[in-house]
């Protein structure tokens, strides 16, 4: 979440009856929605020495505040459990500070970077002697690269710090905690659908929020210029219906028991949604819309609707498509 929405959201939480905050899922001003990091050519949402990551952050600017600037930077993990700057909550607070702070380290500027991961060898080889001395940690080997955005606009800032989790790969080969951590993929949003009723299947729903790779995804609406189906949001009260591409799912992962036992999970995919305009009903108070089946009640002017899918584990993507008004 970004970090200057947390009191605010504390505060909510604290009141869920209080209708003086606007819900959670309505974006009335400039917000990061969501972070994400994909090891280039592939779904990894982990990376390893040597990788290029391309980091993208999705940031709602409906009022079209300008100009609009997205900075990027992070702080070098050493392998100790010493808090970084990036991850400071007083840091934080003086992000202009916190960015010209020695240790800080500027990645670039856009939506989207690439970066290359940076040198930590030193920082997994103290990871990996933990892990050899405690077996319970091994199925936790990985180092956290915390990277820092900011967004801003016009007189508006937002700031969200996303956790890049970096894998050791030849360095942990042969030994005794390999294989304990299951590298982490970014999950894949398939299809949103919007059926009448849940007694509806969602394959026989309207295609909201559909990737129309092929004609027949779109069940012979046309392909907009989004890459989305580009079907008529229909009016009124529906369900909307969430599913996620199961082949893009990750193998089980797993939690080590003090003795190093292994015990296999399988990771939950969790959806996020937000709008410019319209109504989710089950959700009031905090007004934090999830779930992949959920109410919405469309508007009749233009709205923008975004859903983020997240793994739970790091992994994230989103769908997002601007409505036209009817």
């Amino acid at each position: 979440m970004p970090f200057s929405r947390l009191a605010a959201a504390a505060a909510l939480a604290l009141s869920a009856c209080n209708t003086g905050f606007p819900p959670q899922y309505l974006v009335a001003d400039l917000r990061i929605l969501a972070v994400r990091s994909q090891v280039a050519g592939s779904l990894a949402a982990d990376a390893r020495l040597g990788d290029t990551v391309r980091l993208t952050a999705l940031v709602a600017n409906p009022l079209g505040r300008a100009p609009l600037r997205i900075r990027w930077a992070t702080c070098i993990p050493d392998g100790t459990e010493a808090l970084p700057p990036c991850l400071d909550p007083e840091a934080l607070r003086d992000v202009d500070r916190l960015l010209a702070a020695p240790g800080v380290i500027a990645l670039g500027e856009g939506s989207a970077i690439e970066v290359q991961v940076p040198e930590v060898a030193g920082a997994f080889d103290r990871l990996i002697a933990r892990a050899e001395a405690e077996p319970a940690l091994a199925c936790r080997l990985y180092l956290e690269l915390p990277v820092l955005v900011v967004a801003d606009a016009g007189a508006e800032r937002e700031v969200a710090v996303k956790r890049v989790r970096l894998t050791p790969g030849s360095e942990i080969a042969g030994t005794d905690p390999a294989g304990a951590y299951v590298t982490n993929s970014n999950p894949v949003p398939l299809t949103v659908r919007r059926v009448p009723t849940e007694d509806v299947p969602c394959g026989e729903g309207v295609p909201v929020l559909v990737p129309c790779q092929d004609a027949s995804a779109c069940g012979g609406a046309a392909c907009g210029g989004d890459g989305l189906c580009a079907a008529s949001f229909p009016e009124g009260r529906g369900v909307l219906c969430a599913r996620a591409d199961p082949g893009a799912a990750d193998p089980p992962y797993y939690q080590c028991a003090p003795d190093g036992t292994r015990m296999g999970f399988f990771e939950s995919l969790d959806w996020q949604w937000y709008v410019t305009a319209g109504r989710f009903p089950e959700f009031t108070g905090v007004g934090n819309a999830t779930g992949d089946a959920v109410e919405f009640e469309a508007p009749a002017g233009p709205f923008t609707m975004w859903v983020v899918l997240r793994d739970g584990r790091g992994g994230e993507a989103w769908l997002e498509r601007q409505v036209p008004g009817r």
